[in-house]
């Protein structure tokens, strides 16, 4: 299901019939976890300091 969406604008016939979409959603996960996740995991430690401190 996942893989679909990435499948309709990289179809595999474009590339030589080599389906690069697992590679695209892995990045895509990747970019995720390494940027969103951590960034907001960070505001939130930040976020409980301040009221840790104002206590």
């Amino acid at each position: 299901p996942v893989l679909a969406p990435v499948r309709k604008y990289f179809p595999p016939y474009k590339f030589g019939g080599i389906d690069i979409s697992p590679i695209i959603v892995f990045v895509l996960l990747i970019f995720i976890d390494t940027f969103i996740v951590k960034s907001m995991s960070l505001y939130a430690q930040q976020i409980l300091q301040q009221q840790t401190l104002s206590l």
